[in-house]
């Protein structure tokens, strides 16, 4: 099968040849009907989705034309009978609705029935006289049933440009599940959200089509996601001198912030180690509280790095707030209970544990209401 691209002016169309075969499906499942009106509607809808199906084919999309149209699973005539709908199910990625047209109609109709549960709208004309369906558009929402075929942009890729954006949402998905920072993702979901809808209002009624209720929690969990990523602290980079988000290596930051005389207890040369420090300032009272926090991690094998975390009073306090807490939260952001510790007149505080490279992790500071969290990547 080909498929040709034709350009007119700005109009892009893609046609799609027809079959003796999808016109011999068509005629024979319009038949079932007794009313030439739906006669038309079953003929033309069989013929939208035999082209859909040709289509995705093509583009090595597997679809559930065969199950829809097997002699013995005809599930759904009672949904053809009474309803007019026409969807095709591309498996892994959702239902496309896929509405057909003559050549001379001015507007498509679409059936409110068809507004929910679908990725997109296929708009077909049924050149039937030529042995062909020619896609003129893919619109990825609509609000209204009839569709001013003049008005439509004629830009059938898009339908591609909605696929890669739920890739990216599938993969962005699977990382919030797994908790795995990928570093594409941020400048993949900006290099395509444009090329979905013209604005973001668009954009937000189509995604609230696709999740619904779920909208605002994906939406604020990708936030939250794409957030920790971009402020992620790449520990490995401080063994070759990079710091970063206001870390300093222990020794210059604990010359400014921490009394001379107060027992660090020094590194452990025997192993290679880094360490760097951190000014956090807490509460919710001026001037805020002041602490020091201090991360060492030492290599004690390729596959095993220990991890051994300090909280410290600055250089004007001989001891912690009473009651600041110190914790270790997992990849889920949830608290680790045997990784958590509280002053109480204490003067440091300490946790310790071990983890493999690859291991994301943060760590949580906070004093009543007021709470600093540093995300890490061992």
């Amino acid at each position: 099968m080909k498929l040709h691209l034709t350009e007119m002016t700005k109009d892009l169309t893609i046609t799609i040849p027809l079959r003796k075969r999808d016109f011999d499906l068509a005629k024979k499942l319009s038949q079932q009907h007794e009313h030439s009106q739906k006669q038309q509607q079953i003929y033309l809808n069989t013929l939208s989705r035999c082209a859909i199906h040709s289509y995705c084919q093509y583009l090595d999309i597997e679809t559930n034309f065969d199950e829809l149209f097997l002699e013995n699973n005809r599930t759904d005539y009672f949904t053809d009978y009474f309803m007019d709908v026409s969807d095709l199910t591309l498996k892994g990625w959702g239902k496309v609705e896929c509405r057909a047209i003559l050549p001379d109609s001015e507007f498509c109709y679409i059936p409110p029935e068809a507004f929910s549960d679908r990725i997109g709208y296929f708009i077909i004309e049924i050149d039937a006289e030529n042995w062909q369906a020619n896609i003129l558009d893919f619109l990825a929402q609509v609000t209204q049933s009839e569709i001013d075929l003049s008005q439509l942009h004629r830009n059938p890729q898009t339908f591609l440009e909605v696929l890669s954006l739920l890739d990216i949402l599938k993969q962005l998905n699977q990382q919030l599940e797994e908790n795995q920072p990928s570093v594409n993702v941020q400048n993949l979901v900006n290099s395509s959200l444009g090329k979905i809808q013209e604005s973001v209002e668009d954009l937000t009624l189509w995604l609230n089509n696709i999740l619904g209720e779920q909208l605002p929690d994906v939406l604020a969990n990708a936030i939250n996601f794409l957030d920790q990523k971009t402020n992620l602290i790449q520990l490995q980079q401080w063994f070759s001198g990079v710091f970063s988000n206001g870390w300093q290596p222990e020794k210059r930051a604990l010359t400014l912030s921490i009394q001379p005389d107060r027992n660090l207890q020094p590194a452990n040369i025997e192993q290679p180690e880094v360490n760097g420090a951190k000014v956090i300032r807490l509460g919710m009272q001026i001037p805020q509280e002041t602490v020091i926090l201090i991360l060492r991690q030492k290599q004690l094998s390729e596959a095993e790095i220990e991890v051994n975390l300090r909280l410290y009073p600055s250089a004007e306090a001989m001891y912690l707030p009473d009651g600041v807490k110190l914790s270790v939260l997992d990849e889920t952001g949830n608290p680790i209970p045997e990784l958590e510790a509280q002053a109480r007149a204490d003067n440091w505080l300490q946790l310790k544990f071990t983890g493999e490279p690859g291991d994301q992790f943060s760590v949580k500071v906070s004093l009543e209401e007021s709470s600093i969290t540093e995300n890490f990547l061992l």
